[in-house]
């Protein structure tokens, strides 16, 4: 028996591509990444497409890379090639069987021709094709790769083509219409992309990025560092029974744990650490904690002139640090400070 060093599994797509059904692969392969590498379960970049836009014609529109950027969602994606091994993002192995999954995977939205020539492949999370999907809006496509890949379906769409079922033989249920009403569900069909399209997002101003770009502390802790990387863990995993709110992508919690350094760089280099305090999580229980943030906000406003967006969205991603496991514990006395001083 051949062990292979990224085992897959083929899922099933129905009612796509003229009602002919896709079949693709779901990968597993670690996540290097992060600080925490895991193993997570990933899809083919071209094989969303082509469900999602009924792309069989072996051309790309690019649509994807749109819906990424409209999430934030990006990052997520990893390319497999040459370069990701000489990174150590992947292995020769594992770049091996992710080409050649692909290659024997591909050929019905690629020139057979061309498959020898393949060099490089996209892979997407599940859990970033899951959100693709509802931002892509409800059709059969979205709908059907969400239940193949085992992801939950927004309820409001279920009871849609439920609606939708009934209509078709000229029949009403009461207790469904009076089930999309809680839903707040809308009678036009407007996508949750169109919903993303009207919202203001911030987006990060790149004078600004570039003015803290070396307000990162240098050297974090080696504890502070096993302490983020856990609650990067704990901010991503789909199900926690102690977290407030549901699961959110690795880039969100990054960016959380990239404001948090930049908080912690900025109390380093301005010696404003309290002297019975240490740079790890349990800084952020302290009871002082908001004069601290207080100066360091007037410090990012008047001293950096950042801008009022920006520093809003820096002490945010500082403060969500607060929902971690670890601060959890600190704060209800079960896990005491560390009297071990900050390495930096």
């Amino acid at each position: 028996m051949v062990v292979r060093a990224v085992p897959y599994d083929m899922v099933r797509v129905e009612g796509v591509l003229d009602g002919g059904g896709f079949s693709l692969p779901r990968l597993t392969l670690r996540e290097r990444r992060a600080g925490h590498p895991t193993m997570l379960r990933w899809v083919m970049q071209r094989h969303v497409e082509v469900i999602l836009y009924d792309r069989e014609d072996g051309g790309s529109t690019g649509a994807i890379w749109k819906l990424l950027s409209t999430t934030g969602l990006g990052r997520t994606a990893l390319i497999v090639n040459k370069a990701s091994v000489h990174m150590g993002i992947v292995t020769t192995a594992e770049q091996k069987d992710v080409l050649e999954v692909f290659r024997s995977t591909s050929c019905r939205s690629i020139d057979p021709c061309s498959l020898g020539r393949v060099r490089s492949c996209t892979l997407l999370p599940v859990a970033t094709v899951a959100c693709i999907c509802r931002t892509f809006g409800r059709s059969p496509a979205s709908m059907g790769l969400l239940r193949a890949l085992a992801q939950p379906i927004p309820e409001s769409w279920e009871l849609a083509a439920q609606r939708e079922a009934l209509a078709e033989d000229d029949e009403v249920d009461l207790l469904l219409e009076e089930a999309l009403e809680g839903q707040d569900f809308e009678a036009e069909d407007k996508s949750f992309a169109d919903e993303l399209t009207g919202m203001q997002v911030f987006q990060p101003d790149q004078e600004d990025e570039a003015k803290m770009k070396n307000a990162v502390l240098e050297r974090p802790p080696s504890l502070l560092v096993s302490e983020l990387s856990g609650y990067i863990t704990y901010r991503t995993q789909t199900f926690s029974a102690r977290r407030a709110g549901g699961a959110v992508v690795s880039c969100t919690s990054e960016s959380d744990k990239q404001s948090l350094l930049r908080f912690y760089g900025w109390l380093h280099r301005t010696n404003r650490t309290p002297e019975d305090a240490y740079l790890y999580l349990s800084l952020l229980v302290r009871a002082d904690l908001g004069d601290l943030v207080e100066a360091y906000a007037r410090w990012l406003q008047d001293d950096q002139k950042l801008r009022h967006s920006s520093v809003a969205n820096y002490l945010n991603g500082e403060l969500m640090q607060r929902q971690s496991p670890r601060t959890q514990l600190v704060s209800s006395g079960v896990y005491p400070l560390s009297s071990r001083p900050a390495q930096v």
